[in-house]
């Protein structure tokens, strides 16, 4: 073969390595975002839950990282022993929970403080049902559980509102005995509380649910009314509170006016009458510490308890 041929050759042989070569990276780098898409972690909100079954609590939830999972494990030691719980479900941010779980400042600290919830629960009520216990997401707090009466229940609910900051709300789903509710009712309740999550606000010494912030009050009655119209044969008591501040006398009166006059604006809305009951309790029922402006702030109130005993009729 000739020298030339040769040459010729070892061009071609050249030019077809490097295009190769510049295609395959080509390639490749059209190839990485989607290999990187399909390999990315969604954002989270961390979640933790602690409830009975079984005799035992049973963890679950989404952590954003490894020592909160240690700490929790730790305390619970501490309180119902090494056979007193169960680790069902606790997952740590990463690829154990297909997941990048968020880490609010203080979260951690919130959910280590709540584990004790369960705890004093039994101690109030030793038959409690599977199922009661805490459930912590970033911004709201649900208590589920029978207790023996409004005062018991006040107080529990002071001491662990106490453990988290104002702006995580609270999800009451805590029954007393004697007015247990069916899991038709339960989730009826967790739906007025989230409907009710921004309140009802009025003025200084005021009634009238347009004395303040009008605009907000009107969408939280709408949604309550949403609420009752879904489940027709279920009951409410519209029960006002207030904080500790001025004379008892007159804060029953107000709290009892103020759940008078949403009690009128959600039979304007078109609720019959007789499944509403409204009722003032002043300052008697806090669910929050008086002595601090939060604590205040969490005690004056309207919230919308369901009555147990009427029908057990599915939601429409």
């Amino acid at each position: 073969m000739s020298n030339l041929i040769k040459l010729i050759l070892g061009v071609c042989l050249l030019a077809f390595a490097y295009f190769h070569c510049c295609t395959g990276m080509g390639q490749m780098t059209a190839t990485t975002p989607a290999a990187v898409a399909t390999t990315a972690l969604a954002s989270v909100t961390p979640a933790f839950a602690a409830t009975w079954k079984g005799g035992k609590v049973v963890l679950d939830g989404l952590l954003p990282n490894e020592d909160t999972r240690k700490r929790l494990l730790a305390r619970a030691t501490e309180l119902y022993g090494a056979n007193g719980f169960e680790d069902q479900k606790l997952r740590v941010s990463g690829a154990e929970a297909n997941a990048n779980v968020q880490n609010p400042t203080g979260w951690s600290d919130w959910a280590v403080a709540q584990l004790q919830g369960p705890d004093r629960m039994k101690k109030l009520n030793a038959n409690l049902p599977d199922g009661a216990g805490i459930t912590l997401s970033e911004n709201e707090l649900t208590v589920r559980g029978v207790l023996p009466d409004e005062a018991t229940r006040s107080k529990l609910l002071q001491e662990i509102t106490a453990a988290i900051p104002a702006s995580v709300k609270l999800n009451d789903l805590t029954t007393i005995l004697g007015n247990t509710l069916n899991d038709n009712q339960l989730a009826a309740q967790g739906e007025f509380n989230r409907a009710a999550i921004k309140g009802i606000e009025f003025a200084v010494a005021k009634f009238d649910v347009t004395s303040k912030d009008p605009e907000q009050n009107s969408a939280t009655i709408n949604a309550v009314a949403s609420v009752l119209k879904k489940y027709p044969d279920i009951k409410v008591a519209i029960n006002g509170h207030t904080d500790s501040d001025g004379g008892l006398a007159p804060n029953m009166l107000l709290s009892t006016r103020r759940a008078s006059a949403v009690r009128q604006a959600l039979i304007a809305s078109g609720i019959a009458a007789d499944r509403l009951n409204a009722q003032g309790f002043g300052p008697n029922q806090p669910v929050s510490d008086n002595s601090s402006l939060d604590g205040k702030a969490r005690n004056r109130r309207i919230d919308f308890k369901v009555v147990a005993g009427t029908s057990n009729v599915t939601a429409k």
